[in-house]
């Protein structure tokens, strides 16, 4: 985990180097009448584009998948969250009036590769190198991160008997979740060469989505529960007003699926509900036939 986290603050140093060169030079270059906006927006559209853009905001949660590996959770998880967003947005919020400012209409033009088209303009040819070597690294973070992360995930129900014994697996040498990993790694990899990114990245946000309802909804429950622990721990301000708002976002924008999105999406969410039934009703019979055995005796 020490190794791996320092691979991840490496990447993430290394990749925000030219973000920052990028904003801090292009920032001179911006024209204002550039950032006019020449068409507006509908409900449908923002919505519907949201889908797209809620990506590059998940991932936030996966610190929270190593919180049992970290000192202190409790103050470091929301710290971490709430900071690394905020910065996030600004950044986010940044490169946008950077890029629109600089490129204009020309920005349609070139939708793929915005940053390296900007970068082309303010450095040069060694510009459009620069973003695209810090986009290969921001992907190997990025991927570095969901590996460790996420298969503690798989590990973790399979512990709780949920998912496969064989994922609760831990190396004998780095004490690691090592099938948990390789099972993650290799169906990652088979959805990456198979599938279609665009509709990788939207059946992902509604995924997601849909894990930070059910979220939402245990902090409101949570809010009406007394805690038997006298341990303290993050509350956030506001009651359940910020969980409501947080609530009615989500719907509004899982409503903006489209109907084979929600074909997809009900199928999978399906799947997984068997698995789980047939897995809890299997680990129900071994604890009952445990209990008799143990009677018998």
């Amino acid at each position: 985990t020490k190794y791996g986290l320092r691979f991840i603050v490496f990447t993430t140093f290394a990749k925000l180097i030219p973000l920052l060169l990028l904003i801090g030079f292009g920032t001179g270059h911006i024209s204002l009448a550039n950032l006019h906006w020449k068409y507006a927006l509908t409900f449908n559209n923002v919505g519907s584009a949201s889908l797209l853009l809620i990506f590059a905001f998940c991932g936030i949660e996966t610190a929270v998948t190593n919180s049992g590996e970290f000192k202190n959770p409790s103050r470091t998880v929301p710290l971490g969250i709430l900071s690394g967003l905020s910065f996030v947005v600004l950044l986010y919020i940044a490169i946008q009036l950077v890029s629109q400012g600089v490129l204009g209409d020309g920005l349609i033009a070139v939708k793929d590769a915005p940053l390296a088209a900007v970068s082309n303009i303010l450095f040069g040819s060694f510009g459009t190198t620069l973003v695209v070597a810090g986009t290969a690294v921001s992907m190997l973070g990025g991927i570095s991160g969901e590996i460790l992360a996420i298969p503690r995930v798989l590990f973790a129900g399979a512990r709780d008997g949920i998912l496969p014994k064989a994922l609760a697996k831990v190396h004998p040498k780095y004490v690691t979740p090592h099938v948990a990993i390789a099972v993650y790694t290799g169906l990652g990899f088979l959805f990456a060469v198979f599938g279609v990114l665009k509709q990788l990245l939207i059946l992902s946000t509604a995924a997601t989505l849909l894990i930070y309802l059910g979220v939402v909804l245990a902090t409101i429950k949570l809010r009406f529960k007394k805690s038997g622990s006298n341990e303290k721990g993050f509350k956030i301000p506001g009651g359940i007003t910020v969980p409501i708002l947080a609530t009615v976002t989500i719907i509004w924008l899982l409503s903006h699926l489209s109907k084979q999105e929600i074909i997809g999406s009900s199928i999978f969410i399906v799947a997984l509900a068997v698995i789980y039934f047939l897995m809890s009703k299997f680990k129900n019979k071994k604890i009952q036939l445990a209990t008799q055995k143990k009677d018998n005796l």
